[in-house]
């Protein structure tokens, strides 16, 4: 199994951060969801650390949240802090810091009651060693609230070119949160997008910077290999689609 560069993906996202904010429409929507739901649960949320921020999908939804009184927020590219601080200069919690680094090898900030996180963890090394981390750094009945994607995300693009990440399943996370947490909620779906041809595909793919399938280079005898078996596989309406794979996971420290 080839581990994720987490450099190159953070250069990627940051590259490409003023389309991703157009394109990733699946990612935003998941981040409104997620923090209604992080709301419904009547949790104690008031020291939070958010890992992976990107672009602050998440980050400007923590902002809406009365009871946040200081926010940690963390992206593996420093770079992302102009566009986090934009948005806390625009929010009502007074305490906030900007921390950078990959989060499976930084010390976490204390005092935290909750840890948050969406579309961040599939790009971790080991997601049950986190799992132990994040428990190590919350308190008795701490929060983790997290989302991931599951095996079929991007299943057309794997099944057409023999690579992709190896994404942890429903039950697999379970697994592992359940060592440490109490899981209060765990729940996947599936959500298809439709595209004029794979070409666009990719074009998406680039432009949300979530490429999870190397460097690959496609010249124009591979793209045109790719593009024929892609449409034969998955053409329905002469449209072609794209699968995401949303799994998300609310649990308390035991």
């Amino acid at each position: 199994m080839t581990l994720p560069n987490k450099h190159i993906i953070g250069e990627r996202f940051w590259k490409n951060k003023e389309t991703y904010k157009q394109q990733a429409t699946v990612q935003k929507v998941l981040c409104e969801c997620f923090a209604t739901s992080l709301q419904s649960y009547s949790f104690p949320l008031r020291h939070v650390f958010e890992i992976g921020c990107g672009t602050g999908f998440l980050t400007q939804e923590l902002c809406t949240i009365p009871s946040i009184q200081q926010l940690y927020v963390n992206d593996v590219s420093p770079k992302m802090q102009h566009d986090i601080d934009a948005i806390l200069a625009q929010s009502n919690i007074s305490q906030y810091e900007f921390i950078s680094g990959d989060a499976e090898s930084i010390t976490f900030p204390s005092p935290i009651d909750a840890i948050v996180s969406t579309s961040t963890l599939q790009w971790f090394h080991s997601i049950p060693a986190f799992f132990e981390k994040a428990a190590q750094s919350l308190p008795s009945q701490g929060i983790l609230a997290c989302s991931t994607f599951g095996p079929n995300n991007f299943i057309e693009i794997k099944q057409t070119l023999g690579k992709g990440l190896d994404y942890l399943s429903q039950a697999e996370l379970l697994q592992y949160a359940q060592q440490h947490f109490d899981v209060i909620d765990c729940h996947e779906w599936e959500e298809q997008l439709w595209f004029d041809s794979p070409l666009h595909i990719l074009q998406h793919i680039k432009q949300t910077g979530v490429s999870g399938f190397g460097n690959s280079y496609f010249g124009k005898q591979k793209l045109q290999e790719f593009s024929s078996a892609y449409s034969k596989r998955y053409t329905s309406n002469n449209k072609v689609c794209l699968t995401y794979h949303p799994i998300m996971i609310f649990a308390q420290k035991k």
